[in-house]
């Protein structure tokens, strides 16, 4: 029992220390603007890139040791790590789709908070962040320039 708590303990702890560290990111979007966004995010483990020859856009996602995430899309259709949590909220899918601008929140199935902003053709936001690291998380997303 000591050591299921004291594991508890330690995930727990790691998973407060996100945001400790900050850090600037540039990604560099896959159009013909050539835009380049700029934000500040905690130190994360992992950064994937998708693109997609099919469909037009780029999604990076800056990943952390919690299973959280934060990301940057372009994807035309929308189809963003939060799709998911998105369908599952009343009325957001469709309001996403007819609102050149708007942002959605929510708690997922687990208990953990999600985001999405969308502000025209850009989406981005987080998912499975806990309570504690909120603040830290919508202070990246509104750390975001478009250059």
């Amino acid at each position: 029992m000591k050591k299921v708590l004291a594991g508890y303990l330690f995930i727990h702890i790691c998973s407060c220390m996100i945001g400790k560290s900050i850090v600037s990111v540039n990604c560099r979007l896959n159009d013909p603007k050539g835009r380049v966004i700029q934000l500040q995010l905690p130190k994360y483990v992992k950064k994937t890139i998708v693109s997609n020859d099919a469909e037009v856009g780029i999604e990076y996602t800056f990943w952390y040791r919690d299973s959280t995430a934060i990301y940057v899309s372009t994807f035309e259709e929308g189809g963003t790590l939060n799709y998911g949590n998105i369908r599952n909220k009343p009325m957001a899918f469709s309001n996403r789709f007819m609102s050149d601008t708007i942002d959605l929140t929510g708690i997922d199935s687990f208990g953990k908070l999600w985001r999405e902003v969308k502000k025209g053709d850009l989406f981005y936001g987080y998912l499975k962040v806990d309570s504690l690291n909120k603040l830290t998380f919508d202070k990246a997303l509104e750390s975001i320039v478009v250059k």
